[in-house]
This record gives structure tokens, sequence and C-alpha cells, in this order.
């Protein structure tokens, strides 16, 4: 920077006045502040613990239930930020998919763990039996279930799981599968089951099998049962009037219908016992069906189908 002068005249007087000349240097440039610090490294949160919403479930094969973990650090705090890993002790009983959704697939008990960070929670998971219906034959009534039912509760199944009743065997078996239809509706609504076992003694096989095929109920059967059922006709119905006898008849339009095509219709698993000294379904083996597992029994008579002890753990164990 430099000082000038200039001349001023003002009345006779000549006056300097001072100031200053323009500066030849350039601006400073501006001075840049130093970065703040960084700021303290984040030290994870550690897990403390995991629970699940529920530690017992019993569950009829074919369910879903979605698990809901809760993560926890030592303070109490959620952290909702972690993976939850999840695996089944048992995949043939159930499986449950990375997001905790469970699926029951067979009986039996399988143990579900959810995992992270080194904690565990688990959650025990019994798959029920499914529900067992009973149709009783022709001339017969419920009461001829009762020690089958005795030995099923046993063996583990649920007293309020099995359903027998009596009706009237005169009816068409048309009619009768209706009847059948309404009890499968009335019990997979009651229980919450998607499927029951039907377990039948001689023509009740006949309305049950309309009902899964003709009627389209094999998607709510699992397994179906026949015990001496006339699958394709008896002649001892030759000696009886009834509608439900000429439908037995062998070659009867009834059975005609009824046989056409898939003997076995749906997914459903089906299995006959046929004995060779059967007094009542005449011949024998108009018992077995294309597509089921056929089984011969000993000599027993016809009404011991659903007594004998052997013919009872063989039943047993195909539905189970």
């Amino acid at each position: 920077m430099h000082l000038s002068a200039r001349k001023v005249f003002l009345a006779g007087t000549i006056f300097l006045i001072w100031g200053c000349g323009g500066d030849s240097s350039t601006t400073p440039a501006p001075v840049t502040p130093p970065p703040p610090p960084p700021p303290p490294p984040v030290v994870p949160v550690g897990v403390a613990g995991i629970t699940v919403d529920s530690t017992n479930l019993r569950l009829y094969a074919g369910l879903n239930r979605q698990l809901t973990p809760t993560v926890k650090d030592a303070n109490g705090n959620l952290l909702t930020d972690r993976t939850v890993s999840w695996t089944s002790s048992d995949t043939v009983v159930a499986v449950v998919s990375s997001n905790g959704v469970i699926t029951s697939v067979h009986f039996g008990i399988a143990t579900i763990t959810a995992s992270v960070e080194g904690k565990t929670a688990t959650v025990a998971v019994k798959v029920k039996h499914d529900p067992i219906i009973f149709v009783h034959g022709f001339a017969s009534s419920a009461a001829i279930w009762t020690k089958m039912i005795g030995s099923f509760v046993l063996d583990g199944w649920a007293i309020g799981d099995m359903t027998a009743w009596s009706y009237d065997t005169s009816l068409s078996n048309v009619t009768i599968a209706q009847l059948v239809k309404q009890k499968v509706d009335s019990v997979t609504l009651a229980t919450g089951a998607p499927k029951v076992d039907l377990i039948s003694h001689s023509m009740g096989g006949l309305s049950t099998r309309y009902y899964t095929g003709t009627l389209g109920g094999a998607p709510k059967v699992d397994a179906w049962v026949s015990l001496g059922g006339p699958n394709h006709g008896t002649t001892t119905a030759n000696l009886c009037s009834l509608q439900s006898c000429l439908e037995m008849r062998p070659g009867s339009g009834f059975l005609v219908a009824l046989n056409t095509g898939d003997e076995t219709p749906g997914a459903s698993r089906y299995a006959t016992w046929r004995t060779p000294c059967d007094e009542a379904t005449t011949p024998v083996e108009s018992v077995s069906l294309s597509g089921a597992t056929n089984i011969l029994t000993a000599c027993i008579g016809h009404s011991d189908l659903y007594l004998d002890p052997t013919v009872y753990a063989q039943v047993r164990d195909f539905i189970r």
C-alpha cells in the first residue's frame, strides 16, 4: 500500500489531502479449517439371549405356524437387526423355513431351534395323529368299533379324535356317502385338522369310496381303510332286496360306476384287508382295489376283521 497526495485550492489556500491509494497485492486465500476428528468406532452390541413366542406346539399334519423370535442385549434392549437361523431336529416330522414358519408333516416329535450369535431357543413340536372316522357295514352299528378305538387310545391316539356313529344301512350308499361327507366336514371344522383317516368295515367301504371319488372328498382324506369291503360286489347281497343290497350285487350299476376309472382317486393312501374265510363278502377277491395296498389275513371271520389284534396292528401302522 502507498500514500498519495492531491492538491485542493480553496479560497487561496492550498490544502494537501492524503489518502490511500490502490493495493497492488492480491487477496489472501481463505484458510481451510482442519477436518473434525473421526467418530469413535462403534462397538457391536452383543446378543445376551433369544426367546421364541412358543415353547410347545401340538399340530395336526399339514398345518403351518409362524414363530416369532425376540433377541435382546444384556440391558434387555431389543435387537431387531440380527439374523436368526432355524433348524429342525427331524424334517420327517416338521420342517421350518428360513423365516421361522413351521410346517407339520407327519406324526411324531421334533425340536425346532432358533439360533443367533451363539444363543439358542427351542420349540418342541408334536405332530398329532389325524382324526379317525369309523364307518360300519350293513345291519351293524357304531358299537363294533369299541375294541379298536380302545386299542388306538392305548397306542397314543386321543379319544376326542375318534368318531363312530350309526346310520340306516337300508339307505342307498349314495345317501350314506353324503352322511360321511357331513361327518368329515364336522370333524375337520371342530378339530382344525386338514384331513381325517377313514376306517370302514364291509359295506362301509362303498359309501366312503363314493365320498372320496364321486363327491370329491379325497383331499380331506389322508388314509382310507376297507376291512372286508365288497368293493366289486358280493353274492350274498342277492339274498336281500333293500336298495343298499341291490347296490352291493356284482355288476350293479352303482358298482360299475364306482369302479370305472381310478379305483383309488386323489392323493389319499388306500389299503384293504381281506380274509380267505370271509362268509359275507364273496368272492373274497372282491375286496382288493387297483392302486391300493391289499393285504390277505389269516383265516378269520368277516366280523373278526375289526377285532383281530394282528389286523389292528397292521391298520394302525398303515394310517400312522
